[in-house]
């Protein structure tokens, strides 16, 4: 990934990924508020695909055996809720790594004049604009 602002490489680490758990944090180098941005009509069908990868077999494994003894559904709903973090997040974060864009989060409150892009440069020869 690469930051807007000081144009630094820096890599999505696991620790990144949980402390930006809705996709905003600093840059590494500049603390510029960041934010990804995804191309919803790819990104999640493929997340939810992760989801179903484990979700699925587990919401069915967990029914199977400890289903009797919950009410009905809810083995499946507490099998697929596990199976779905377990694949989830880490397709999550593949997904991030490979398809993310990162912007400026000009919605952060931290969000300064400084981190815009500059505006029209004066180009009176006295100083004045």
């Amino acid at each position: 990934m690469k930051c807007p602002q000081c144009q630094e490489e820096f890599h999505l680490t696991g620790k990144l990924y949980w402390e930006a758990f809705f996709g905003r944090f600093a840059c590494p180098l500049c603390q510029t508020r960041l934010r990804l941005k995804h191309n919803w009509l790819i990104y999640f069908p493929l997340t939810l695909l992760g989801c179903c990868l484990a979700g699925i077999p587990l919401g069915y494994l967990v029914d199977k055996f400890w289903g009797s003894t919950l009410s009905v559904g809810a083995g499946w709903v507490i099998g697929w809720v596990i199976g779905a973090a377990l694949s989830g997040f880490p397709m999550d974060l593949y997904l991030e790594r490979k398809f993310a864009r990162l912007e400026l989060d000009v919605r952060h409150p931290d969000f300064k004049k400084r981190d815009q892009d500059p505006g029209p440069v004066s180009t009176s020869q006295d100083g004045q604009s």
